[in-house]
């Protein structure tokens, strides 16, 4: 018996109705999802933008910092947007412009929008720039000696120099700022740019001002974004004037102390005794025979150290005459970098007068007969701490730090430490020197070989920043 064919049984009028409504639902209820959805995805993709935006500017603030601790100046503006920088040697200097972003070794001087970077160094727009005053200006070594005269005199609130304002006003002074547009002018005035509120000023004293980095949308009419590197940020107080109390105005950021700017005097022996903390504590060399002469440093860069002689009658040194007690008692440190060939020698010394004229002295560095360093603290009595195991009267150069807090003394070398020992403060107060190639603990006590890069804190170094900076200005490994 033949079978019928199998065919699809008809669909009846009822159900394709039900399929019709089913559809009709589903498509209603899709719409309504993609309307509910799309704020949400750009809700997603500004905030992406955002986050870009941020690391972009962060990603800048850190490459003009480590411009200026390589190079020991900020990098001028960029007037055209080329990248490169764009700096006067004389007269005034550009204030503000935009992002160098090829001399700091970025592909890019745009924002996640982009739109250009903005970039505004500390200064004042009321009177010319010179190398006195000017923390970009690349003429040479007078201008790299007074960067730190920038930060050691820079105000702290004084809005004809280069600050932000917070959303009560106040002002704070800032190294530099640099500022983002955001995705739109979002003012609506249709002038410099996408910029808003403080930001917009682009000559004139409204270069100067800018909106805090704290600052966020204002009824829809701010979307900028600023970073700087305030003097207040991560900033460490001190006792500038050892007065017994911390000052506020002379707070170091941690940028002020990557860039050498937190020392009571720095000598780097660049050609002279010039004191490079911003301070002005100028070293001074004795007549003739008596005086060191400049030599080859570590790096076997030609005059940029001294080489003192400790033969009789021939004995240098490098003296300095500060305000009476200007080196801290209870708080201070002292780095530098030394080769000789001799034991029993001098390297460092707090004196109350110059070699053959002083009554006493402290806060000693020198190498005893066996080639160890060591340091003396006086408290009444002679509190000794020396390095063992190791002759370092080799002719190889060697960096010593000797750090006081007041309760510790502590000797490092080559960034480790050596040893230590407790000891309160200093009782010696009647300094009115400090000798580089003399040292009290040893005969003879002054110095033969080269000493580079003398640094006196008043404050104590922590170990993480001997180990730094023994590390950052090391020619070779030791």
């Amino acid at each position: 018996m033949a079978r019928e064919p199998l065919s699809a049984s008809p669909i009846r009028h009822s159900e394709a109705g039900s399929a019709l409504v089913w559809l009709s639902v589903l498509m209603i209820a899709t719409t309504a999802l993609i309307s509910i959805s799309l704020p949400g995805v750009k809700g997603l993709v500004n905030r992406d933008k955002a986050q870009e935006n941020e690391r972009i500017l962060k990603e800048a603030r850190d490459a003009v910092e480590g411009f200026a601790v390589a190079n020991h100046r900020l990098p001028c503006p960029s007037s055209d947007r080329d990248g490169d920088q764009d700096c006067s040697t004389s007269g005034n200097m550009l204030l503000t412009g935009y992002l160098p972003f090829s001399d700091l070794g970025l592909e890019s001087g745009r924002d996640a929008y982009g739109g250009w970077l903005r970039y505004t160094v500390y200064g004042t727009t009321s009177t010319p720039y010179d190398d006195s005053s000017n923390p970009t200006n690349p003429s040479g070594t007078p201008s790299k000696r007074n960067f730190c005269a920038v930060w050691v005199n820079a105000p702290s609130s004084d809005t004809s120099y280069t600050h932000t304002l917070d959303d009560s006003g106040s002002a704070a002074n800032v190294p530099f700022v640099i500022v983002s547009g955001g995705p739109s002018d979002a003012d609506e005035d249709s002038s410099d740019e996408r910029f808003d509120g403080n930001n917009e000023g682009s000559s004139g004293s409204a270069a100067l001002s800018y909106d805090h980095p704290s600052e966020t949308a204002v009824s829809g009419s701010y979307d900028d974004l600023v970073v700087d590197s305030s003097f207040n940020r991560s900033a460490v107080t001190i006792d500038n004037n050892n007065d017994g109390s911390n000052d506020s105005s002379t707070a170091i950021s941690r940028f002020r102390n990557e860039v050498d700017c937190d020392t009571l005097v720095r000598y780097t022996f660049t050609g002279n005794e010039e004191d490079w903390s911003g301070n002005t504590y100028d070293g001074s060399l004795p007549a003739s025979p008596k005086d060191p002469t400049l030599t080859t440093d570590r790096f076997g860069v030609s005059v940029r150290a001294y080489s003192f002689d400790s033969d009789v009658g021939d004995e240098d040194y490098i003296s300095r005459t500060p305000t009476s007690n200007y080196v801290k008692e209870d708080s201070y440190s002292v780095s530098l970098w030394f080769n000789t060939s001799t034991s029993s020698t001098g390297l460092f010394s707090v004196t109350d007068g110059l070699p053959g004229a002083m009554s006493n002295w402290d806060r000693d560095l020198y190498l005893d007969s066996s080639g160890n360093v060591c340091a003396r603290v006086w408290t009444g009595t002679s509190n000794y701490l020396c390095s063992s195991g190791t002759d370092y009267s080799s002719g190889n150069h060697y960096h010593v730090v000797h750090v006081l807090d007041g309760t510790t003394q502590y000797l490092y070398i080559n960034g480790s430490l050596a040893n230590s020992s407790n000891v309160g403060a200093s009782t010696f107060t009647s300094e009115t020197h400090i000798i580089i190639g003399w040292g009290f603990g040893t005969s003879p006590a002054f110095f033969s070989g080269t000493i580079d890069d003398v640094r006196v804190y008043n404050r104590a170094l922590s170990a993480e920043e001997v180990k730094a900076l023994s590390i950052r200005f090391r020619a070779t490994p030791c």
